[in-house]
């Protein structure tokens, strides 16, 4: 057995913290796979494109509160024949950036009861599982009330906002202008919300508006007649029910208060999510097999770094990793077009006070990597992940967002195959490597991309 010491971890997070001053820490999003012939989203088969679903849905339950230390990661392990009924097995390990409790424990406990029930049932002559699946919806709701209160506070703000600016006292002219859904995956505005008015266009806009208008008036009445877990229910019950309605979405950008207007939309998808996510558990555990017999594996958080050494300058950082000297045009060149030297000195300075001397989390990501591995087998998990491999073996995520976060890590670990070792080392050099290849890319400005996977996945069926 090996131990691994990560001996030059100093490097790579004074590479680290000077990548997180461009552009805000935000990074072009990964596109790699795409190039590397990998599949895509659309052309991988039914039950893989479910089983990325499920495991989004899952990582979303699981994150029951707001804030980068509640982000979860989900890994699937398969075992058993497929082919017989009821000899297939499916693992779940979730990790965490923060340490569980017993609160998470006990839920994982029903969770993994509940859908071992339901994958079971296909197998039975009697496969009614609407008790289960309201079970089920029971225990999401209240687990995730941490989360649910943040999102219901944050639609009764917004609403009162939507209300306050008169765009629920008349009915906006139709107009190519008032089609615009202003987001990267708007709907066609010729979509039919309801059968009984047809599909939308000019002679049915009034009516579509009207209709609109009733949904979001419902909302406004959850809110104010109800509180508490029933508050929660119906709003998430009916958020889900509208979330994609393109005529919803008109009325609500014909919003003179464009930011309310905006944020309106976005939490009622947040909020209609949490039904989504209970659809595609409950379709996972009938269609994939092996969860009759179901383990859900919470993994221990793995001890966290603490750096006790003198940061260096940004002028050293950058002579010692770029060969440059720090001067208005490499800060320009290589910080941001923005700032000047003072700016980007004291931004650094900050940036290595919130590291030295303070210990490190592990990301989820790589906690998970670390214990699959070594019990059998953001844009830096997302390198490490890419890099890291061992016995022929490699992971597979669904890309990265492209956000740099300064404080990442990886611990020491003893009780280590020498392999395992030399796999660490070797990733850990080829993501000191890309670091600095992304230094001396231009700077290009990138838009904020969803840093959760579940702010991007959602079960597009009605029912």
């Amino acid at each position: 057995m090996a131990n691994f010491q990560w001996e030059d971890h100093k490097q790579l997070i004074d590479l680290i913290n000077m990548l997180s001053l461009r552009n805000g820490g935000q990074l072009g999003p990964n596109n790699e796979e795409a190039d590397e012939g990998v599949p895509s989203i659309r052309s991988i088969s039914e039950e893989g494109e479910l089983k990325r679903r499920f495991l989004d849905s899952f990582a979303e339950i699981m994150s029951r509160d707001k804030g980068g230390e509640h982000i979860c990661s989900v890994a699937l392990c398969e075992s058993g024949d497929r082919r017989l009924d009821g000899d297939a097995k499916v693992s779940l390990f979730v990790a965490r950036n923060s340490d569980f409790k017993n609160l998470d424990e006990t839920f994982c406990n029903k969770l993994e009861g509940l859908l071992a029930t339901i994958g079971a049932s296909v197998y039975r002559e009697q496969n009614d599982i609407s008790a289960v699946e309201e079970e089920l919806w029971e225990e999401l709701l209240h687990y995730n009330q941490p989360r649910l209160n943040v999102y219901v506070k944050s639609l009764h703000n917004n609403l009162e906002a939507f209300k306050n600016a008169g765009s629920l006292a008349s009915i906006p002219p139709y107009s190519t202008g008032s089609q615009s859904l202003q987001d990267d995956n708007a709907e066609p505005t010729t979509g039919c919300d309801d059968p009984n008015i047809g599909p939308y266009s000019m002679d049915t806009h009034d009516a579509y508006m009207r209709l609109a208008r009733e949904h979001i008036l419902e909302l406004d009445n959850i809110l104010c007649s109800h509180d508490g877990p029933a508050q929660w229910r119906l709003l998430a019950e009916h958020t889900y029910s509208i979330r994609h309605m393109t005529s919803l979405k008109i009325l609500i950008n014909s919003c003179p208060n464009v930011s309310a207007g905006r944020k309106l939309i976005q939490d009622i998808q947040f909020l209609g999510r949490f039904r989504s996510c209970l659809r595609t558990l409950v379709k996972a555990a009938l269609r994939i097999p092996g969860f009759a017999q179901l383990s859900i594996i919470l993994v221990e958080n793995l001890q966290r770094r603490s750096l006790s050494y003198t940061s260096p300058s940004l002028a050293d950082v950058m002579m010692q990793h770029l060969g440059q000297a720090l001067s208005m045009t490499t800060v320009k060149k290589f910080i941001s077009k923005k700032w000047n030297v003072i700016k980007a000195t004291l931004g650094f300075e900050q940036v290595q006070s919130k590291v030295s001397g303070k210990p490190l989390p592990t990301h989820a990501e790589v906690q998970l990597i670390l214990y699959i591995t070594s019990r059998l087998s953001c844009f830096l998990c997302a390198a490490f992940i890419k890099y890291f491999t061992l016995h022929g073996v490699t992971f597979r995520t669904r890309g990265s967002h492209g956000k740099i976060y300064p404080r990442w890590s990886i611990p020491d670990m003893d009780g280590l195959h020498d392999d395992m070792v030399i796999a660490l080392d070797s990733a850990l050099e080829d993501m000191q490597n890309l670091l600095r290849d992304e230094l001396n890319k231009p700077i290009i400005s990138t838009p904020h991309r969803p840093e959760s996977p579940a702010e991007v996945t959602d079960d597009m069926d009605d029912e």
